[in-house]
């Protein structure tokens, strides 16, 4: 039933979407178009990195041997705080649609 929830929820009754999406990619996607999308789409895309930092004062776990942490460059944006924070984000944020029918 889990695989079905959406399609009913919505009402589209598309039970054979999956097998049709399978025979898709089976028939369309190569290897060498899986390679040639990562390299042109994914690795330029920019990303958005999240470090958590620890607010209960304890000793660190120690590093695994040879690891080192590494310095941020000077292109990093860094926050700190809340609505302020939330406001300098959406200022310089650039939002991409996203086809949620795919």
């Amino acid at each position: 039933m889990g695989r079905y929830t959406r399609t009913v929820i919505l009402r589209k009754y598309e039970f054979e979407r999956r097998n049709q999406l399978i025979a898709f990619l089976e028939d369309n996607v190569t290897l060498d178009s899986v390679r040639q999308f990562v390299q042109k789409t994914i690795r330029p895309a920019p990303r958005l990195y999240i470090q958590v930092r620890k607010v209960i004062e304890k000793e660190d776990k120690p590093l695994p041997t040879g690891a080192v942490i590494p310095e941020d460059p000077p292109s990093v944006r860094q926050w700190d705080g809340g609505d302020d924070t939330v406001s300098k984000f959406q200022s310089t944020a650039a939002w991409a649609y996203l086809d949620m029918s795919v």
